[in-house]
This record gives structure tokens, sequence and C-alpha cells, in this order.
């Protein structure tokens, strides 16, 4: 089963991080920042917790290019969700 970790950031004496594992013990989500207060790293756990089962997955990996004309394409940051409550 996945499991959430909180863990001391080690850039940043003194505040909080979490992440997601997975079963095979891989990092698959984490907060990308830490926070000073660990009452707010524990309240991103429960936001991903409690918005990730009706959370839908848009791919932004290609996007139409309104500047290079019809037919092209350019490349557009892909948005990954990393974790699934199943």
């Amino acid at each position: 089963m996945a499991e959430f970790e909180i863990y001391e950031d080690q850039n940043n004496p003194g505040e909080f991080r979490w992440c997601l594992r997975a079963n095979n013990n891989e990092i698959i989500a984490d907060p990308g920042e830490s926070y000073r207060d660990k009452d707010d790293c524990e309240h991103g756990i429960e936001l991903v917790k409690t918005q990730s089962p009706s959370a839908t997955v848009q791919d932004l990996t290609w996007r139409r290019a309104t500047t290079l004309g019809a037919g092209s394409r350019s490349m557009a940051p892909a948005l990954s969700i990393l974790y699934s409550p199943n």
C-alpha cells in the first residue's frame, strides 16, 4: 500500500516536506516545496488525499501553436497525475 512520509527538509532546517511512496518504495509524488509548519505539511497531504479522487487528467503534452500556423505543433509542459487513491 502507498504511504505518505513526512520528513525534515535537509536544505531548509526546521522546515518540513512530504512524499508519497508506492508499494515498490519509489516516490510517486511530492509537493515541490517545504513547509515552515508541520501542520501545513500535514494539511498538504490531506489536500492530496481529498482532492485526488475527483481529479481529472489534462494531457498538455502537445497543444496547437497559434503562432506556427495551422497543423503545426509545439511542445508544452506535460502535467502528470502522480497519485491514485486505489
